[in-house]
This record gives structure tokens, C-alpha cells and sequence, in this order.
């Protein structure tokens, strides 16, 4: 599954905004001047040219140090593993690439050409992954594992099992799963239930389908267990999350 802009847009001032959190994940890159942002248990600070990664639903608030200017973009998150959405802050300030196509992000998105701002999101998240393992020194995941990946990503609403996917890549299904655990952070089980409930959200809020409907198109023909499931990760039901239209998770004139 690719990543998919929400927004995208630009702040400009030296007020702090309100503590406000997002449905998707977001990326500020700070244009400039320097700015923090206070999340619960601890702050992360950031000079013009550096970008903060603020995950999905993370409560935060920006503290500017006087005047500030920044390009913001909330999307969608990707598949899991293709992007680390630990709330960080990445110094970009000496790649020629990253200001110029956020910025371009956001043109598209004023134009409305949402495909090609996908397009872009998708190589703008794949530069910075790649930047950073190369600053780490860490290799990418095995062979395996980006296949898997790779499968899933077009196939997660489709029935499932860890030795179906093991066998794929001839491995075992206990080795599979322990390889997999190791280089996704989690457990397969628990990585296509993520990939499920983010296509749920984005059915909700997008189609008219039925709570019944859209749980079989993600793969849970079972409507009870899909809004039990639905409740633990949002804490709300389908028919709660589609009637706010996701405004319990967003603040957007705090920017």
C-alpha cells in the first residue's frame, strides 16, 4: 500500500500552536528558523533545514523560537517497514532534493493533482528511509522479507497464513515469523491487521459502503470481530470514526 497525502500546506509566525494530533502521519520541514515540538514524556528540537516525523494520532504542539516558516505534509502512512514512523527529527539540510519536492508536494496539492503528490510522497519517503540507513550504517531487510513485503502490500484483504507466506520464500513458518519480527517490528499477524484497519479508515471516510461492506473488503468477513478490532486501535467505532469524518484526531487551524 502506497502512501497517501491528506494535506499539505505552509506556517508562517512565532505563536505556539495548541496541542493537536493528526489521523495520518506528518512531516514538517522547518524552511526557518529553529522550533521544537512537545509530545507526551519529552520535546525534539530543529533548525531550518531539518524535518520532524510525527506519527499517526500522537498528541503535539509546536514551540517556535521566534520567527519561524515551515512546509508541512500529512499523509497516509505507507506499508510498515517502508518507512519508520518513530517520532524523530531527520536533518535533511544538505540534500539538494527533499525542500524542493515538499515543496512541490504542496503546489500539487493546490492544484489538486493528488496522484502525482502520491507519486512524489512515495520518492520523498524512500530518499529519507535512505538516508537515514546510510547515516546508520544499517542494511536494508533481507531479500525475503522485502518480497513479503512487497506481496502484502497488494494482497493483505485477501485470507492469510504465516506457513503460506513462509513457504513463498521457503523458509519455515517459526524462522519466517522471527525473521520477520526482526526487520518489520512486529509480528506478521500484526503488520497485515495494520495494513487492514488503515484501508478501513480510508474506506469510511471515502465510500459509502456499509461497517459490513468495508470489513469484507479489508478482509474481516466477520462485521463484530472488525469493530472490535477497529475500537482497540482508534478508540471509537467504524460508524463513530465515518460520522466525525476523522475531526476528533485533527486540529488543522492550529496551523
Amino acid at each position: 500500500m502506497c502512501p497517501e497525502i491528506l494535506y499539505s500546506g505552509n506556517y508562517a509566525g512565532s505563536r505556539n500552536t495548541a496541542l493537536h494530533r493528526h489521523d495520518g502521519a506528518e512531516l514538517v520541514l522547518v524552511t526557518a528558523g529553529r522550533c521544537s515540538n512537545v509530545v507526551p514524556g519529552g520535546s525534539l528540537a530543529a533548525d531550518t533545514g531539518s524535518i520532524f516525523v510525527i506519527p499517526p494520532e500522537l498528541p503535539h504542539r509546536q514551540i517556535d523560537f521566534g520567527e519561524v516558516k515551515t512546509s508541512f505534509v500529512v499523509f497516509e502512512p505507507p506499508d510498515a517497514g517502508t518507512f519508520d514512523l518513530a517520532f524523530r527529527v531527520i536533518d535533511s539540510s544538505h540534500d539538494p532534493f527533499i525542500a524542493v519536492w515538499i515543496g512541490q508536494i504542496g503546489s500539487l496539492y493546490r492544484q489538486k493533482s493528488i496522484e502525482e503528490c502520491n507519486l512524489l510522497l512515495a520518492l520523498l519517503l524512500f530518499r529519507l528511509g535512505r538516508m537515514e540507513l546510510a547515516l546508520a550504517g544499517a542494511p536494508p531487510p533481507p531479500e525475503p522479507i522485502g518480497t513479503v513485503l512487497g506481496y502484502l502490500a497488494g494482497h493483505f484483504a485477501e485470507p492469510l497464513s504465516i506457513p503460506e507466506l513462509a513457504e513463498r520464500n521457503a523458509l519455515s513458518a517459526s524462522y519466517f515469523s522471527a525473521l520477520f519480527r526482526k526487520h518489520v517490528g512486529q509480528s506478521p499477524g500484526e503488520y497485515v491487521r495494520k495494513l487492514r484497519l488503515a484501508y478501513a479508515r480510508r474506506l469510511l471516510l471515502s465510500s459509502r459502503l456499509t461497517i459490513a461492506e468495508v470489513g469484507i473488503q479489508c478482509g474481516f468477513p466477520n462485521t463484530n470481530y472488525f469493530v472490535r478490532l477497529f475500537r482497540q486501535r482508534h478508540g471509537c467505532t467504524p460508524g463513530d470514526y465515518r460520522a466525525g469524518a476523522g475531526t476528533w484526531t485533527e486540529n488543522l487551524t492550529d496551523r
